[in-house]
């Protein structure tokens, strides 16, 4: 297993499971065995249509009867029902099983599902925790929930790290519960502070609230640097005890380099790239003549399409979204947008709250916040200034 700077050294591998998962002897699927389906208790395993994971069925959307006729991992199945994970728990890595999230191994020998069993076994993650967390990792849109007002742009960060690498977030999310630091996927270690972990113990959070507590906390935490971050009252703190709502720009780029080295929608470009625009048209009609010789003035581009412009050129082949602060009654709100519907004209927005919205464009151009920031006020004092120029604006 590789062990990186900082992280916990193991104190076994896990080799004789993984010896006997390779020799695990075939067998036949039961016909009346019932199909796992959403678990009471556990929110939001009704995939919805934006889901960030692709389809998330049994076995990768196939029908439950048409599920591979044995699997190599029966023996992780068996020895985590040993350590009391629950029946819909064990459900839960066979459907992981099916979207080949189980296997997936983080630079090491390790898969996902040998990680469980192993920190089951060692007492590193306790079967509620290693459930929720699995849960997060089938479908991160809907089951990481974003704890507070302030820790949008964590949730986002949290949701990411679930999808990009399932093995490294099951670790670190487990490691940041029980008690240590948990390691980011640039090296980066990012802990909770004492004063958080003592309000987690005494806020009577439940097994999913406390994961996304814990983690968000230590994300926010780590974005801050030399701030900090109050999760009582869901503040970032400065160090003359001055608080303030939601990250920084400096903090959400250390974060976003940290964990989701996403491409970043820059609002204040657009709008500075739109006014240079619309101020070239006012110059060209100042001297009543084309700037291609026809007769015909050219048209300044609205100010929905030029933010459209730079929306796409955001775009990654390499990374599922891009990263755009969105305005609220309460100032800005960090989202991702998964997709760009150009016939239908709509972008698909995955909000850190769990909620995916499809929004024209010309809504969307209207939730974007333009406003920089100064470092100090922290995104959620962000305004959008900039769509005073309305979506439609420009044209002439």
């Amino acid at each position: 297993m590789e062990i990186r700077p900082g992280a916990q050294a193991p104190i076994g591998a896990p080799d004789a499971l993984r010896q006997a998962a390779r020799t695990a002897p075939m067998e036949a699927p039961d016909p009346g065995r019932a199909a796992p389906g959403p678990q009471p208790g556990m929110p939001g395993y009704d995939e919805g249509p934006y889901s960030l994971v692709g389809d998330e069925g049994d076995y990768g959307g196939m029908p439950w009867d048409a599920a591979p006729a044995a699997s190599r991992n029966e023996p992780l199945f068996a020895r985590a029902a040993e350590l009391g994970m629950p029946p819909e728990g064990v459900d839960l890595m066979r459907r992981l099983e099916g979207t080949g999230k189980l296997d997936w191994s983080s630079g090491g020998s390790e898969t996902l599902g040998e990680q469980i069993v192993w920190r089951l076994e060692n007492r590193f993650v306790d079967a509620d925790v290693a459930q929720v967390l699995m849960g997060q990792i089938l479908d991160p849109d809907t089951n990481i929930k974003q704890i507070g007002p302030s820790t949008c742009a964590a949730a986002t960060a949290q949701k990411a790290m679930a999808l990009n690498d399932p093995g490294l977030y099951f670790v670190t999310a487990a490691d940041m519960v029980r008690g240590g630091g948990g390691n980011l996927p640039d090296g980066s270690q990012a802990v909770v502070s004492e004063a958080n972990r003592t309000y987690i113990k005494g806020a009577g959070f439940g097994p999913e609230a406390r994961v996304d507590a814990t983690v968000q906390a230590a994300l926010m935490d780590f974005a801050n640097g030399v701030d900090g971050y109050d999760l009582a009252r869901d503040k970032s703190l400065k160090a003359d005890g001055a608080t303030y709502d939601g990250l920084g720009q400096q903090a959400v780029t250390r974060l976003n380099r940290a964990t989701l080295r996403a491409p970043t929608l820059d609002p204040s470009a657009a709008l500075a790239d739109f006014q240079a625009r619309l101020d070239e048209g006012r110059h060209q009609r100042s001297y009543d003549h084309s700037i291609d010789g026809s007769g015909q003035q050219d048209e300044v581009p609205t100010f929905m399409e030029v933010v459209m412009e730079h929306l796409r050129g955001s775009r990654e082949k390499s990374f599922p979204g891009v990263f755009v602060p969105m305005r609220t009654p309460d100032g800005a709100h960090m989202t991702m947008v998964k997709d760009v519907d150009e016939k239908k004209r709509t972008v698909s927005v995955i909000d850190a709250t769990g909620a995916p919205r499809s929004l024209t464009f010309d809504q969307f151009v209207a939730q974007v916040s333009f406003a920089p920031t100064d470092g100090d006020g922290g995104i959620g004092a962000w305004s959008g200034y900039g769509t005073s120029y309305g979506a439609s604006g420009g044209r002439r």
